[in-house]
C-alpha cells in the first residue's frame, strides 16, 4: 500500500526551501566597494564612506547586517551603525577586523 504525502507537508517543505533560498541569496548580496591600501574608501549606492575613528563607539555598536562590499577579491560585511539615526556612518568586518566608516565629508 502506498502512502500519500499530504499537501500541506509538501506546501511547507516547499515554502521552506524557498525562504532558506532566499536568506542565503541574501547573505551574499553584493552591495558595494571598498577600495585603498588600508580599504579605507567604501561606495554603496554612489555614497562614499571614509574610514573614521568614531569616540564612544566600539564593535558593539554593529547594527543590522546591510550587505557586501569587495574589491574584487576578498569579501566585506557591513552593518549599520546603532545609534545612528541619520545613515551617516557603517560598520566594516572582515574576519575579526572591524572598522567605522563616515560618509565623505561628515568625518569625525
Amino acid at each position: 500500500m502506498k502512502r500519500k504525502i499530504p499537501a500541506f507537508a509538501v506546501l511547507l517543505a516547499i515554502c521552506l526551501f524557498v525562504a532558506l533560498f532566499a536568506a542565503a541569496r541574501s547573505a551574499n548580496r553584493v552591495i558595494g566597494t571598498i577600495k585603498g591600501a588600508e580599504w579605507e574608501i567604501i561606495t554603496i549606492d554612489g555614497i562614499a564612506y571614509k574610514k573614521t575613528e568614531l569616540p564612544g563607539f566600539s564593535s558593539a555598536d554593529k547594527g543590522a547586517f546591510l550587505g557586501i562590499v569587495t574589491n574584487g577579491r576578498e569579501r566585506f560585511r557591513v552593518y549599520s551603525v546603532k545609534g545612528d539615526s541619520e545613515d551617516r556612518y557603517i560598520y566594516r568586518l572582515w574576519g575579526y577586523d572591524g572598522a567605522f566608516y563616515a560618509v565623505a565629508g561628515s568625518c569625525g
